[in-house]
């Protein structure tokens, strides 16, 4: 797995999206820096868990504050 790949790929897509979604964007930005951190604590299990939550979180903003489009490209990368 590749988390900073992961990380710095969806921040960009998330970062495109705009102002008008900013505390949607705030929030799954949040979920990336928190697997970071945990991995860089070497806690492998709670990164994927916050991966998890990322996942869940896009898909239930898919199609209405994230573009399908994006939202795919993002939970592929996840």
């Amino acid at each position: 797995m590749n988390v900073p790949g992961v990380v710095n790929g969806n921040e960009e897509v998330l970062r495109k999206l705009g102002a008008a979604k900013d505390k949607v964007i705030d929030g799954l930005l949040k979920k990336l820096d928190s697997t970071s951190d945990k991995l860089a604590q070497g806690k492998d299990a709670d990164a994927i868990s916050k991966l998890e939550d990322f996942i869940v979180k896009v898909e239930a903003k898919q199609g209405e504050s994230i573009p399908e489009e994006d939202a795919l490209s993002m939970i592929k990368r996840a």
